[in-house]
C-alpha cells in the first residue's frame, strides 16, 4: 500500500513537471538562438544553450525551435557575462609545488595553481513575439534594465561558479625544462558542461517552476 502511494505521488509530480509552464502567457512555442558569450572565457555559450534547450524539451505542450525564429510565440535569449579581466574571473583556489619532474631540466622547482575557480553570470530573457527591432534591443547592453518591458516574460540573471583541477605532467619527449599541462582543456570543458547543467537546473527550479 505504501509503495503504491509513493508511486502515485511520484507520478503526480512527474506529470506536473512536464506541463508547459508558459501556457498561461499563451506561449506554446519558443525559439532558442545560440546564447551570446560576452565573458572572457571562450566556448561557454554552446553548452549553456544546449542544457537550457534540454530542460525546455521536457515540457509537454511546448515546442522548442533551435535558432532565431519569428514564427514562434516567443524567443529565449541567453547572455553569458563575466568580469572584464581574466584574473578577476578566474582565481586560484590552491597551489602545488612542482618538483621531481623529469622534464624540469635545469629549472628550479616552482609553485603552480592546481585548482582554479571562475565566476560567470547567465542572463535569461524570454520575450513574447518580439519584433526584429525589439529583439536587437534585448540583445544590447541595456537588456538588464528592461525588466518591466511589456513583452519581457522573464528577465533574470543566474550567478554561476565553477572550479576545476589542473594536471601537471612531464614532457619527457622534449629537451627538458618544460612542464606541459595536459588534459586541462578536457578537464575545463567538463567543468563548463557541469556548470551548464547546474544553470539549467536553476533555470527550471527558480524561474520556470515559478509560473
Amino acid at each position: 500500500m505504501l509503495c503504491s502511494l509513493l508511486i502515485s505521488a511520484c507520478a503526480g509530480y512527474h506529470v506536473s513537471y512536464r506541463d508547459n509552464p508558459l501556457l498561461s502567457y499563451d506561449i506554446r512555442s519558443i525559439a532558442v538562438p545560440m546564447f551570446v558569450n560576452r565573458s572572457v572565457i571562450p566556448h561557454v555559450a554552446a553548452p549553456m544553450t544546449q542544457e537550457i534547450v534540454n530542460v525546455l524539451n521536457q515540457y509537454e505542450g511546448l515546442k522548442v525551435v533551435a535558432g532565431e525564429s519569428y514564427e514562434t510565440d516567443s524567443i529565449l535569449l541567453g547572455i553569458v557575462d563575466s568580469a572584464e579581466k581574466i584574473n578577476e574571473t578566474i582565481t586560484a583556489k590552491s597551489t602545488e609545488f612542482a618538483e621531481n619532474k623529469t622534464a624540469l631540466g635545469n629549472r628550479q622547482p616552482f609553485y603552480y595553481p592546481s585548482e582554479l575557480s571562475y565566476n560567470l553570470q547567465l542572463q535569461i530573457i524570454l520575450i513574447k513575439r518580439p519584433s526584429p527591432a525589439e529583439l536587437e534591443l534585448f540583445k544590447s547592453d541595456i537588456a538588464q534594465y528592461l525588466k518591466l518591458h511589456p513583452k519581457a516574460i522573464i528577465n533574470e540573471v543566474i550567478p554561476l561558479s565553477g572550479s576545476y583541477q589542473r594536471v601537471a605532467n612531464d614532457n619527457v619527449s622534449g629537451s627538458g625544462g618544460d612542464v606541459n599541462y595536459v588534459k586541462n582543456v578536457g578537464i575545463f570543458e567538463k567543468s563548463v558542461q557541469d556548470l551548464s547543467r547546474s544553470a539549467a537546473i536553476t533555470f527550471r527550479d527558480l524561474i520556470l517552476n515559478a509560473f
